[in-house]
């Protein structure tokens, strides 16, 4: 009865293991695309828990999750071991759960870098302020993250889409320990900005200046509650193509945002507009830096930080 016992089990353990086995081989021998992810969960839960006092934290959507540079930025203020620089920017966040588990917690950041656009009044984020931060947490989301990107069976999405004949729209994505990412899409120049010019075109036929105003009080409210604890609040309008800034500067004021943070804004939304009509030059998409100009944009952002930080 043991030995019938023993083997139903090894039959109910073995079958599917095989199964998955020849299923994720199979995949690979058709040499099926497999969509990459954005890491949301898995990197909140390995940076979030190292934010302190001496922290200069970058937060805000992929703009700067791509485009800002944490190793760079550090070199530019002369490789100061004591500060430490991470970039927790995700794709369709504005910042603001992660500025209110700080507040939750009292974590107050030597310096909240918040990227903006007149769109971040739109983005509902990832409701991070809502997570529990642990070690075994941690371990469970590396994980997920891991089979996502690896997993035919974890992640069927892929399999969907080549059914369905269609390709990913992300092939890479690579992280480094800071929270910066370097993504590879399928297509070139002009395909990737032609997808970020239909989403900012229709963004911009369905504006609501009641969001962002919204998205403003909230802003200054915090910028109020962080001062208490001797972290400034600065903005950074990201570089960003002429064609992209037309559709998504509906209600911009630059001047009442420079009021939102005491001054403390940087401006780049037009760094580069004016320098070529080769978009590509400079812009993946038109959205978001090429690789090696956000090495030279991080390099010089991060002497404009330094020269402002030495100023105050």
């Amino acid at each position: 009865m043991k030995k019938f016992s023993y083997k139903i089990l090894v039959f109910i353990i073995v079958i599917p293991i095989l199964a998955i086995i020849l299923f994720e081989g199979t995949c690979r021998l058709l040499d099926i695309p497999k969509i990459s992810h954005n890491n949301i969960k898995s990197k909140s839960h390995d940076l979030i828990p190292k934010i302190d006092s001496n922290t200069i934290l970058f937060l805000g959507d992929s703009r700067i999750e791509y485009g800002i540079k944490p190793e760079t930025i550090n070199k530019a203020l002369t490789n100061n071991d004591e500060i430490n620089i991470i970039n927790l920017a995700l794709p369709g966040s504005n910042g603001l759960d992660i500025m209110n588990y700080l507040k939750i917690n009292s974590i107050y950041p030597k310096i909240i870098i918040l990227g903006y656009s007149p769109n971040y009044g739109r983005y509902s984020n990832h409701s991070l302020d809502k997570v529990t931060y642990s070690n075994k947490n941690r371990i469970e989301e590396k994980i997920k993250y891991f089979l996502s990107q690896n997993s035919f069976v974890y992640d069927t999405n892929s399999i969907e889409e080549y059914i369905n004949g269609k390709y990913p729209y992300f092939k890479e994505h690579k992280y480094d320990n800071w929270g910066g990412v370097r993504v590879t899409n399928n297509g070139d120049y002009q395909k990737r900005q032609l997808v970020q010019h239909n989403l900012y075109t229709e963004w911009s036929n369905s504006f609501n200046n009641e969001d962002l105003n919204n998205y403003y009080a909230v802003i200054s409210e915090y910028r109020k509650w962080f001062e208490k604890g001797n972290c400034k609040i600065f903005g950074l309008y990201m570089p960003v193509s002429k064609k992209l800034y037309e559709l998504e500067k509906k209600g911009y004021d630059k001047q009442y945002v420079h009021n939102i943070f005491h001054n403390n804004y940087f401006d780049h939304s037009a760094m580069y507009n004016n320098l070529s009509n080769n978009d590509s030059l400079y812009f993946y998409d038109g959205s978001h830096l090429t690789p090696k100009t956000s090495i030279s944009f991080s390099e010089d952002f991060g002497k404009e930080l330094r020269a402002r930080m030495n100023n105050k």
